[in-house]
Order: C-alpha cells, then structure tokens, then sequence
C-alpha cells in the first residue's frame, strides 16, 4: 500500500515545469544506498565513488520537467569534473536501459552517468514522492541537503554549496573518469556496429581468379575462386552471353 500511495502521488501532483525549487541544507543524516544498475545493466557499489561529494538525482524521461533540468546538470559535471563531485541521474522509467540510453543522445547528455533504479528500490528506501528530487551526499555518505523539484544547478550559489562539502581536493577526479569510461552511453552497441573488415585484410596477394567457358559459343560460364591468407575459400559462379567467345582463360594475380 505505501508503494502504491507513493506512485499515486507521482501520477496526481502536478510535474514541475520550471526551475523553482531550492537546495535546503540540513543537519547530516544516514542514507541507507543499496545496489543500483548502471545503463548497461551491471550492479552498482556506492563505495567505488565513496570520498565524493554526490548529487543523487531522481528523474524519469516522461518528467516533462526533467529534461530542462537534466541538460543543466550536464553542464555542472562538465563544470566540475576536476573536482570530488559525482552527479548520480537515477531513472525511475519503467521501460529501462533502452529509454534512457535514447534520451541521452537525443539531449547530448555526455558528461552524465546514467543509472536506472529497477523496481523503484532506492525510490522507496529515500522516500521520495516526487520527479524530480534531489539529495546532496557529502564525502562521508550523509544527506546533507535536498530539493523537491527542478533546481537551477549552473547558479553560484549551489555550485558554492557543492564544493563546499568537498573534503579532498584532485588535480583531476580519478573516479568520475573511471565511472564515465566504464559506462560508454554514446558508444555504439555491438548491434548497431557494422562488420566492415577492410578489403586488403580478406584477399591476399595469393588469391585466384579462374575463368571458364562452357561449350556452347553464345554463354560464358565462370566462376571467380577466392582464398584468403587464412587458407579460407570463397566462390562466385556467373553465367552470361559473351558474343559468341569460346576461349578458356586462366588469370592469377
């Protein structure tokens, strides 16, 4: 009944449609963070990014609020990508990978990771009853602020927010770039690649060609013979009028 309630109120509420809402600073509390799935489908451990500052944001592609919102939070990690700051897009789709995959590409959303929350997990155990929320983790794990609501994330004062809980100062941030590496959202996926081995890798110099000729005068009847450097055979047979030509031909290149 209470997951229920809680996907009522997602349905009721009005969704948000324009940056209104505020980052609240509050007196740290626990936050009990379980596994996630990333964008391909593989279980996710919170301790491979613990030292960082998180943003753990909940959104969903049919949040028509989302979008606008999630394009500035593109633009924030791309800002602080040198810095102990992770931002954690946690899709609440039901239809999955596939749908987030799409919508970033569609809204260019490279310097974003991307993970889903299947069967509203994480949803439930932070009580959130709207898209989106927020909720900003310092280095040590503990919610440290929050926002019900799209927030304007490029305004200085929530950039000051953020680094102000970062502990540990980088040159650059080893674990975004591993995190972004692993994931690979914009990388074609094996189906979409096409096999185009190059020509000069599948004849070699030692490949036959052989011409035959039939014994009626007005056809010609071949067959072209390939064999690779790998020893493998290949064969095309053809059949054509060639003007009464009657003469065998052998050619090797």
């Amino acid at each position: 009944m209470k997951y229920i309630t809680k996907l009522l109120l997602i349905i009721i509420f009005p969704v948000w449609h324009s940056f209104s809402a505020e980052l609240i600073e509050q007196e740290p509390s626990n936050a009990f963070l379980p596994e996630i799935f990333d964008i391909n489908g593989e279980r996710f451990n919170f301790e491979n990014i613990e030292d960082n500052v998180l943003v753990l944001h909940f959104w969903a592609t049919w949040c028509s609020g989302c979008s606008q919102e999630m394009e500035g939070l593109n633009q924030l990690q791309k800002l602080l990508k040198k810095d102990r700051v992770i931002i954690l897009p946690i899709s609440e789709d039901f239809k999955g990978e596939s749908v987030v995959r799409e919508f970033y590409r569609a809204y260019n959303l490279k310097n974003l990771a991307a993970f889903v929350d299947k069967k509203q997990k994480l949803f439930h155990d932070m009580d959130v009853v709207s898209l989106p929320t927020t909720f900003i983790l310092d280095s040590t794990g503990q919610v440290v602020a929050s926002a019900n609501g799209p927030v304007d994330w490029l305004e200085e004062k929530n950039i000051s927010l953020l680094k102000k809980y970062i502990k540990q100062k980088d040159i650059y941030n080893k674990d975004y770039i591993k995190l972004m590496n692993k994931q690979k959202v914009f990388e074609k996926s094996s189906e979409e690649v096409q096999n185009k081995t190059h020509i000069k890798n599948i004849i070699s110099d030692e490949a036959e060609t052989k011409l035959e000729v039939s014994q009626k005068s007005d056809i010609k009847k071949g067959e072209i013979r390939i064999v690779n450097s790998r020893g493998k055979k290949a064969s095309l047979k053809i059949r054509r009028p060639v003007n009464n030509l009657s003469v065998e031909q052998n050619a090797k290149k």
